[in-house]
């Protein structure tokens, strides 16, 4: 009565899923409901006897031919049907198909005695009887598969009239590819005397049945030799046989443990999983009784189980069983009672809540941690109901910086509080916590409860207690930090070791490079907003100097205004005042603002071309990050000025800066000042870190230490150096490094900043797997351009495919104009797959042949990489449904991509990609390439063969 599944949702969507199995007939085809109708067995007692015939739908024994013919040798008048049946213990519908093969066969001969058929041996095949009285489809052939007749039923089920076949090679017909071609092995065999019966699914106007197959020699009363070859629409039975195989598999390889036991406890049976948690093995689980898995708890609990189980007729509840090794697991069991062949029985689903147990033991403790952590937090936190707005709770930090007590805030809104100077503010952040679930940093005004007002930074999130959506917000009083921020970026941009215009003229200089740019100008914004002072600017590769531009008018004033912005073409046009414009003659224009670190403007970056500007995908993302790079440098040179006023503004800057800054002894390098925000970066104390150096606490390597001190020594300075530092923890953090000497009460020391470059590491890894790309791409077109004389290029082409895609499959086929057809030429399967997928298919790979209509040909030369779900759609519907299912299955195989071989809108072939689950889809710019350059190979192939 006990099961195991992963889930309480796996459990109900498992069981659910096999009483409609069980309850439903099949409606996939004709003659299915019938067929299941008939015998309506427990699915899992069907699928556990797999060899079970059923009397109306069981294929057709080889003994019982002999029986009949046994029968009829020794009643030499005849036998009728009843008489063959009552002897053979068959059914009449049974015996009927016995003998209507016989009879086809031409072993047997039938003649009407009143309302009875009357069957006796016989020697000859008769033509018009077998077309007269047999309901089954017949085609007889001559040894020159010449059509010498063919049933009436046949012609109706293929549509086809009789004038059409008759008389006819059967390959000149389109019965030939639909049904002979299918079947060519066997029917070679006939015409050389062999009989055999073989099942095969065959396109019946635009749908496939399964049929058995009788394939029969004969001899014709003139002598000739032939076959007769006998069609049984089994669509149903088929379908069903693989059907029932699958979901054979899919109980047995089920991740839920699923058993079968009678009201006494005895199992019946159990699949793999069930097996697998109790440690037993099939022989040893199906010897045991339920009472001998549960423990003595659960065990007292069961007749009350029992009791509700068959008053309802199922039942849910948790148990705990023991396994072979003596181990308790705890699991929740759904339970219901089925039919199992002409009993009730019981059929247990369950699921090991071992997991869910100790999840709940965690969240207990977790609630406990979260109060603690909460109310000793040195930060300021608040819990506020999503639905409502109402204080749930909030820490002493809370009160001791705001003023209001904690029985003062429970239970009250922000709004009733007043503490948010800015409504509209709080809004926008409720929105977007709505929207996104989340808020990093937003600033807000509050006013505590002496009315001060103070800036606040809110990091907020969507957390769930008790089934409801609460607000958990940390609160950072930065009233002071902002009013220093003005003064901070002046004593950064001084300590780094920039050096100034030098550095502005190195970055006018690589965008010029990068961007093949006519001009490049970096220039500062005058105070009055007036005109732009070009700080550095190069034009046609000369360095000008003391140049500047009104702007007003001009693309850059709809920058400063607006941010990036960008005119491809005719910008002259767009703005007819911008003497420079003219004068130089650009048409492409791009330009972005130069912001300080309150966010004001201060000067512009901008890009001119004499030619149209087209930006790669990743340009504007990278001059974004260059123009962070020239802001600062421009805010260095004026923070200098500010720096050197006031040395105790130097050390409230220090003190207060987000950014981590640290004074270092010289030559051992150790600590002597840190900032809060090195200490936050670095996640030490300032205890833990003073008086010791860097390689000490782990932060840098030895070797690391060693090449910065040698670097310094050089040039005596650092600025911007790539750096990867190790925090407590062992966290990670990419920066970029700057380092300069100083003297501190007459000591020699090192001033060093940090800035986090994690973005620009993004955007160098997309250019670094962008330049792959291309040097793939430049390897193929040499290497297929370099393709000696009869070297197969379709060969060469999935070699490469496979190697540059992972696939589990590549096929390759060639296009034939002549008869607008796609041939499987080449393919590259699995090891171990091919013969599997032979047995699948019916056929070689390379025996596919693919008619590609006008529809299917557009397509392919308009879009020449396309995705499918699956098989059946990636060949066009020449690949029947289930056989695609199982060769996916099989290969484990979830998507395909085809890709189509075009030059100049003319197809000579494709190729098609089966990929497995995870594996990354290779890049559409790669694939598209891979396809120019195998079609430029292919058409250079066929035009040197003259086709």
């Amino acid at each position: 009565m006990d099961f195991i599944v992963y889930n309480k949702t796996c459990l109900y969507t498992i069981y659910i899923f096999l009483l409609l199995v069980i309850k439903s007939p099949f409606n996939l085809c004709p003659g299915h409901n019938d067929y299941f109708q008939k015998e309506r067995l427990f699915l899992l007692y069907i699928l556990h006897q797999p060899n079970r015939t059923i009397d109306g739908g069981s294929i057709l024994n080889e003994n019982y031919y002999q029986n009949i013919i046994g029968l009829l040798s020794d009643a030499q008048k005849g036998l009728t049907i009843e008489e063959i049946s009552k002897n053979l213990n068959l059914s009449r519908i049974t015996t009927t198909k016995y003998l209507n093969s016989l009879f086809v066969s031409g072993q047997v001969n039938m003649r009407k005695v009143g309302p009875a058929k009357l069957y006796t041996l016989s020697t000859r095949l008769p033509f018009d009887q077998i077309l007269s009285q047999s309901s089954d489809l017949i085609l007889v052939l001559d040894e020159t598969y010449t059509v010498r007749n063919v049933s009436d039923s046949l012609l109706l089920t293929f549509g086809i009239s009789k004038d059409r076949i008759k008389n006819l090679d059967i390959n000149a017909t389109f019965i030939g590819p639909v049904l002979i071609d299918r079947i060519r092995d066997p029917v070679r065999q006939g015409m050389a005397g062999k009989a055999s019966v073989v099942n095969a699914w065959i396109p019946v106007q635009k749908e496939w049945r399964a049929f058995r197959i009788r394939i029969i020699p004969l001899v014709f009363g003139w002598g000739d030799k032939g076959i007769v070859i006998m069609l049984e629409d089994r669509t149903g039975e088929i379908m069903a046989q693989e059907e029932n195989a699958l979901l054979a598999d899919l109980v047995n390889a089920s991740p839920a443990a699923i058993t079968v036991h009678d009201f006494e406890g005895n199992f019946l049976y159990s699949n793999k999983k069930n097996l697998d948690f109790h440690g037993y093995s099939l022989s040893e689980f199906l010897d045991l009784n339920l009472s001998h898995l549960n423990n003595p708890e659960s065990a007292k609990c069961i007749a009350e189980h029992m009791k509700g189980l068959k008053k309802t007729g199922e039942a849910t509840f948790d148990v705990i069983h023991f396994r072979k090794d003596g181990q308790q697991i705890p699991l929740e069991v759904h339970a219901k009672i089925a039919r199992w062949g002409d009993r009730d029985v019981i059929i247990s689903i369950a699921t090991d809540i071992s997991e869910r147990k100790r999840a709940e033991r965690e969240l207990r403790e977790s609630e406990h941690k979260f109060a603690t952590v909460f109310q000793s937090n040195p930060v300021s936190l608040t819990v506020v109901s999503a639905t409502n707005g109402v204080f749930v709770d909030v820490n002493d930090t809370f009160s001791i910086h705001t003023g209001y007590s904690r029985e003062e805030v429970i239970g009250k809104t922000s709004e009733e509080l007043g503490i948010f100077a800015d409504n509209t503010a709080y809004a926008q952040m409720v929105s977007l916590l709505l929207d996104q679930r989340q808020v990093q940093g937003m600033e807000l005004r509050c006013r505590i409860k002496t009315g001060e007002v103070r800036t606040c930074r809110f990091s907020s999130g969507v957390i769930m207690m008790g089934d409801k959506p609460h607000i958990l917000s940390t609160v950072e009083d930065i009233t002071e930090r902002k009013n220093t921020e003005s003064a901070f970026q002046a004593m950064v941009t001084s300590m780094v070791g920039t050096t100034g215009i030098d550095s502005l003229d190195r970055i006018t200089e690589s965008i010029s490079t990068w961007l093949e740019a006519d001009c490049i100008i970096i220039g500062e914004i005058t105070p009055d907003r007036k005109r732009v002072q070009v700080l550095s600017m190069l034009l046609d590769g000369k360095r000008i100097t003391d140049y500047s531009y009104t702007l007003k008018g001009t693309p850059c004033e709809n920058t400063a205004e607006k941010g990036f912005c960008m005119y491809p073409d005719n910008v002259r046009k767009l703005f007819p005042k911008s003497r420079d414009l003219r004068e130089f003659n650009i048409r492409g224009y791009a330009g972005t603002p130069l912001r300080n670190f309150e966010g004001q403007v201060v000067g512009v970056l901008c890009i001119l071309t004499r030619k149209p500007l087209n930006l790669p995908p990743s340009a504007r993302e990278i001059i974004d990050i260059i123009a962070v790079k020239a802001a600062a440098e421009i805010g260095r040179r004026n923070a200098l000025e500010a720096l050197h006023e006031s040395e105790r503004k130097f050390r409230t800057i220090f003190e207060n800066s987000p950014y981590p800054i640290v004074i270092n002894s010289y030559p051992d390098n150790k600590f002597l000042e840190v900032n809060a925000a090195f200490l936050k970066s670095s996640g030490y104390t300032e205890t833990e870190i003073l008086g010791k150096n860097p390689v000490e606490l782990g932060l840098l390597s030895l070797m690391d230490s060693a090449s910065l001190a040698a670097r310094m020594l050089t040039v005596g300075k650092l600025e911007n150096v790539p750096l990867a530092l190790t925090g407590k923890g062992s966290r990670r953090l990419h920066v970029q490094f700057s380092a300069i000497p100083v003297t501190i009460n007459n000591r020699p020391a090192i001033v060093t900043v940090t800035a986090e470059v994690t973005k620009l590491k993004r955007v160098e890894e997309a250019l670094h797997q962008q330049n792959l790309v291309l040097e793939t791409i430049n390897q193929l077109a040499l290497e297929f351009a370099s393709l000696p004389k009869g070297k197969s290029v379709p060969q060469q082409a999935v070699k490469k495919l496979m190697k540059l895609s992972g696939a589990a499959m590549t096929l390759f086929s060639v296009y034939d104009p002549s008869d607008r057809t796609l041939q499987v030429t080449n393919f590259e399967i699995a090891p171990g797959k091919l013969e599997k997928i032979i047995r699948l298919l019916g056929k070689q790979p390379g025996d596919v042949k693919t008619p590609v209509s006008t529809d299917m040909y557009q397509e392919m030369v308009s879009t020449i990489i396309g995705r499918r779900k699956t098989l059946t759609e990636a060949s066009f519907g020449q690949i029947p449904p289930l056989v695609s299912m199982r060769i996916q299955k099989m290969m484990s195989i979830d998507r395909f991509i085809g890709i189509a071989y075009v030059i100049e809108g003319k197809l000579y072939g494709t190729s098609l990609l089966a990929m497995k689950p995870g594996q990354p889809n290779p890049s559409t710019e790669l694939l598209e390439s891979f396809a120019h350059i195998v079609a430029i190979s292919l058409r250079r192939d066929r035009d040197e063969l003259g086709t």
